[in-house]
């Protein structure tokens, strides 16, 4: 097991509205590693075989209540690099030092541990086993489209990606699978490989079978049309089949599934996946949840969302070009342009015809839907700030406001700050870290 003791230093970019970004690096070092923080503030993160893992820890410091602080370790180019945000004011001398425990193999029979100096050295200037290259993205790719949590826009998007021709859609495969309590990191690759392969069998046929208007969202996979009768079934496992073969985009859309989950997926040739991450401000997804009496925890919810968004870093640096982070405002702001930055990202040089229609029939009026695709995008995007309640905002930045900063936004305190859409939402430097079409990463 080996130990980095680090301080690290407070840098000029802000990360919240009360906070700082810090950053720190040192050379490779063999893994499990132990993080620390050389202050009276101790956090750990565990080093995973992927080279990154995340933690989000309450700490406490001298002067000041707990304060909440978001850090990850990453690995690059042979260096390691710790990264995070905080909200505490003072600033920390850069110091970094590191040492290995001694193991099983250091020990001789005659005179017990070795020196490490040597060891430690040779352990310290070792680099680990390149992961293997991953398969090229035979086009036109399939797409994973996934949120962190409900109400973000999903199906709205879900419906753009499908407006491509040759789209085979699914939606929510994930959702009985998890009513049954059968959801895993491992069920959920293998549902989207099925899916990608066309390969209907077992718990995936037999959860889409329980819900298949909900589900598929591709005419030709029904064995009648929408104009059914009350009470009339239409799924049929053979038509369904068959319309997967025939088109060759397949569309996966779901709210169940971690980032962190993704790259045995990712380099998986038999899914041929991109994968697109959607984000929102989680003060509007979770108010929007409220509104239909989902059970939310907003502390968990916002939790997952930066787990999900620094698990996409790392993704994007392991497999460049198969991973995106959209951001949900940003698409209601300019859905033209972000249709092109997304459509860009799949392969495509022009927008389809059929993109376009689409584009121009869905963002001129809501259509009122739990899961619609119309919606009068410039009116959605800061609609929240006027349906918020003074306790919703008190609790729900109070649970989130480091997700909500790692997202772009700032944070209002009041509801009089809230309603003035004077007051900005946006914070386009915060924006650049996680949004790789702001630039600045």
């Amino acid at each position: 097991m080996n130990h980095i003791n680090i301080n690290a230093h407070i840098l000029s970019y802000q990360c919240t509205h009360n906070s700082s970004f810090f950053s720190s690096s040192t050379n490779q070092l063999p893994e499990p590693t132990i993080i620390k923080i050389h202050t009276k503030l101790p956090v750990k993160a565990l080093h995973d075989s992927s080279w990154f893992r995340s933690t989000k820890t309450k700490i406490s410091g001298n002067p000041g209540p707990p304060r909440s602080a978001l850090f990850s370790l990453a690995y690059q180019e042979s260096q390691y690099s710790l990264s995070g945000c905080s909200d505490w004011p003072w600033s920390w001398e850069p110091a970094l030092s590191w040492k290995r425990a001694p193991s099983s193999r250091d020990k001789s029979p005659g005179n017990g541990t070795q020196d490490q100096t040597d060891t430690d050295r040779r352990v310290a200037t070792a680099r680990p086993a390149a992961a293997p290259e991953p398969p090229k993205v035979r086009h036109p790719p399939n797409i994973l489209l996934l949120s962190s949590m409900g109400r973000s826009g999903s199906s709205f998007l879900g419906g753009l990606l499908n407006s491509q021709p040759g789209s085979f859609y699914i939606f929510e495969p994930l959702h009985s699978l998890e009513a049954r309590r059968m959801l895993s990191d491992a069920v959920a690759r293998e549902t989207f490989t099925q899916i990608a392969s066309c390969n209907f069998t077992g718990s995936l046929l037999s959860g889409l079978a329980s819900e298949p208007d909900f589900a598929i969202r591709t005419p030709s996979a029904y064995s009648c049309k929408h104009t059914k009768k009350a009470n009339q079934t239409c799924f049929d496992a053979k038509k369904l089949k068959q319309a997967c073969d025939k088109l060759p985009i397949k569309i996966i859309k779901t709210i169940r599934t971690r980032v962190a989950w993704l790259e045995p997926l990712l380099r998986d040739p038999r899914a041929n996946l991109l994968a697109i991450h959607l984000v929102r401000d989680p003060r509007a997804s979770i108010i929007s949840a409220i509104e239909r009496d989902w059970n939310v925890r907003p502390e968990r919810k916002c939790s997952e969302l930066e787990d999900d968004l620094l698990s996409g870093l790392q993704l994007e640096k392991l497999l460049p070009g198969r991973y995106m982070t959209v951001r949900y405002e940003d698409l209601c702001e300019d859905p033209y342009k972000m249709a092109r930055i997304i459509f860009s990202f799949l392969g495509y040089k022009t927008l389809p015809l059929s993109t376009l229609s689409f584009l121009e029939k869905s963002t001129a009026k809501s259509d009122g839907q739990t899961y619609g695709i119309r919606r009068d995008t410039s009116k959605q995007q800061q609609k929240w700030r006027q349906e918020i309640t003074t306790e919703q905002l008190q609790g729900i930045e109070e649970a989130c406001a480091s997700a909500i900063a790692a997202v772009g936004f700032n944070l209002f305190a009041d509801i009089g700050r809230a309603r003035n859409l004077s007051v900005p939402l946006y914070d386009p430097a915060k924006a650049s870290v996680f949004f790789p079409y702001y630039g600045g990463r």
